[in-house]
């Protein structure tokens, strides 16, 4: 670790070695080591693709439950509760299972 005298205290100077600059290029890199897609009967079809359909499903699931349990008037104003719940799911399903 590197030193210098400051008016007669030691003070650290900071160094970033270069080791870590390429730890951090190769850590960002890692990300593009595959493509984002996933092979279904030979055609490839984008991850995020899968996400929707699933989030898309399991909230008209989630509807059909709070219209027969009598909680649907919970989640108000539909037209922003049910995209935002929609895109929890999906985000949800991504960090999950990609």
């Amino acid at each position: 670790m590197a030193f210098r005298e400051q008016e007669g205290r030691r003070c650290r100077i900071a160094h970033r070695p270069k080791f870590a600059r390429v730890a951090w290029t190769l850590g960002l890199l890692h990300g593009c080591s595959r493509s984002p897609s996933t092979s279904v009967l030979g055609a490839y079809y984008p991850d995020w693709l899968f996400c929707i359909v699933g989030a898309v499903v399991a909230a008209v699931l989630i509807r059909l439950l709070l219209l027969r349990t009598g909680l649907n008037d919970w989640l108000s104003p539909p037209a922003i509760a049910y995209p935002a719940l929609l895109a929890l799911l999906a985000f949800a399903g991504w960090l999950l299972i990609f």
